[in-house]
């Protein structure tokens, strides 16, 4: 009984959650402030808005594919930087960041007022 109750619950938030986020196919369809944040790794094709990620917080330092829309979480605000806490080299694979997260310095990524995504170099 307790689980069904507990799986209620947890339906409840979801559904909640839900609502509240736009739907989205790129970060020009969110609100300023926000980014598209895809909602599987398969489903590039529709995401949510999100708010962008503050200090501490996980983030994304790339787009998924060059489409403008970011995988489980956005990039950091402005004045912020999207950092892994380890780095691994992968044979096969490459490069992967593991655990990034917003940190004081220069962005790595900016969100700007017209939402278009620029690059910067670190210094």
């Amino acid at each position: 009984m307790k689980l069904i109750a507990l799986c209620l619950l947890f339906a409840v938030k979801l559904a909640c959650c839900q609502i509240k986020e736009l739907r989205c196919h790129k970060t020009a369809d969110c609100e300023v402030g926000q980014c598209c944040v895809a909602r599987s790794i398969f489903g590039f094709d529709r995401g949510d808005c999100k708010y962008f990620s503050k200090i501490g917080q996980n983030c994304s330092s790339e787009s998924l594919f060059s489409i403008d829309q970011y995988f489980l979480h956005c990039p950091c605000e402005q004045e912020l930087s999207c950092e892994p806490t380890e780095i691994k080299e992968l044979p096969m694979i490459g490069t992967i960041k593991i655990d990034e997260r917003c940190v004081e310095g220069t962005t790595t990524v900016l969100p700007v007022p017209n939402q278009i995504f620029q690059k910067t170099k670190n210094f």
